[in-house]
């Protein structure tokens, strides 16, 4: 028979969360075989009663995947450019970039698929009219939003700045979101979630005159059959060479400022941990009794009117409404609105 406060499954223990998670002897000694179970069992010696939540509940707090804010991304980086071909004159800085074809990508790098550790790179290459490779630019994704659509997105606006008024561009991208969005205009740019680069980027176009044609195709196509079939008709082998010298360049310049490893091993081995912990609190719970389920008793809960949901929203609020002149005026901010035509029914 079981004892009062037990464990359910030892029948020893007074129970509690840690112990019917990780101390239980019948969990240690008759369920060896489960593999969800067994490749946890290491963590308990680092119980923490200060994060029950991370070993009791599998969750973890955001601000523990955050690095150091002194690792936090620059504002701004500056551009590298080198000259695919010695026998044309070098780009610098402050030189404008000519009309012609342009190839960008972006890159997560190695951590693209945690955002906290995330930092981007982007790559553009540039071919002249002649389809002749001339220079590259890459440069870190600037600002704390490190994502490879963004970088994607930077890689355009980057032409964008630094493009000659009156420019005729192709530009030549692997993300379908980028050259959608695009085509979508304005009032679509605006609600995406890169809508500053958007707005600038559209900006620049309006300011100097630019003819910005974006075109889609996929990467990898020269080692990837299935992406091969989707490549377009238009597409020939220069256009690959140039979409894998973006690909490189955005890969490089993800590179040159990934955390170091003292940094991002400490969130990826929580991580680690965060996902053993989490298979093993299912497996345990599916060997708990079946609770006895408990309806939440309703009958004493008043039913609240629109009337009165609306006067319990006006008392916690700071405003305080008079009704003056067939309009609702709040006397601390002093603005109103119309009053309905029909009263507030409870209909």
């Amino acid at each position: 028979m079981s004892k009062p406060d037990a464990c359910p499954l030892c029948n020893e223990q007074i129970q509690d969360e840690s112990h019917t998670y990780w101390t239980c002897p019948y969990i240690r000694n008759h369920h060896q075989d489960c593999k969800e179970i067994t490749d946890s069992q290491h963590l308990t010696d680092q119980l923490d009663e200060n994060q029950i939540a991370f070993f009791n509940r599998g969750i973890l707090n955001q601000e523990d995947l955050q690095p150091h804010i002194d690792y936090a991304p620059l504002e701004e980086y500056p551009l590298s450019i080198g000259m695919c071909n010695s026998h044309v004159p070098p780009i610098t800085h402050t030189d404008l970039w000519l009309s012609g074809y342009y190839f960008g990508d972006g890159s997560g790098g190695k951590f693209s698929k945690q955002p906290t550790l995330t930092r981007a790179g982007v790559g553009v290459h540039h071919v002249d009219l002649q389809h002749n490779p001339y220079f590259n630019a890459s440069a870190p994704l600037p600002g704390d939003m490190q994502t490879n659509n963004r970088a994607e997105l930077y890689a355009v606006l980057l032409v964008t700045r630094h493009a000659e008024l009156a420019a005729a561009i192709d530009f030549f991208t692997d993300s379908k979101i980028t050259k959608d969005t695009f085509y979508k205009g304005l009032q679509r740019a605006k609600l995406a979630s890169n809508s500053d680069l958007w707005i600038e980027l559209l900006d620049n176009i309006d300011n100097k005159g630019i003819v910005l044609n974006i075109h889609w195709m996929p990467s990898h196509t020269d080692t990837d059959p299935k992406k091969a079939a989707k490549a377009p008709e238009w597409m020939l082998s220069w256009h690959v060479n140039g979409n894998k010298e973006a690909d490189n360049l955005a890969a490089a310049a993800a590179l040159l400022h990934q955390l170091p490893p003292y940094v991002t091993d400490p969130i990826t081995q929580k991580l680690t941990n965060l996902k053993l912990i989490q298979k093993r609190l299912i497996e345990i719970t599916k060997l708990l009794p079946k609770r006895d389920s408990c309806k939440p008793n309703t009958t004493d809960i008043k039913k609240l009117t629109k009337r009165d949901i609306l006067l319990e929203k006006i008392a916690s609020s700071n405003h305080r409404c008079l009704i003056h002149n067939n309009r609702i005026t709040c006397t601390v901010c002093a603005n109103s609105i119309p009053r309905e035509a029909e009263p507030i029914t409870d209909s």
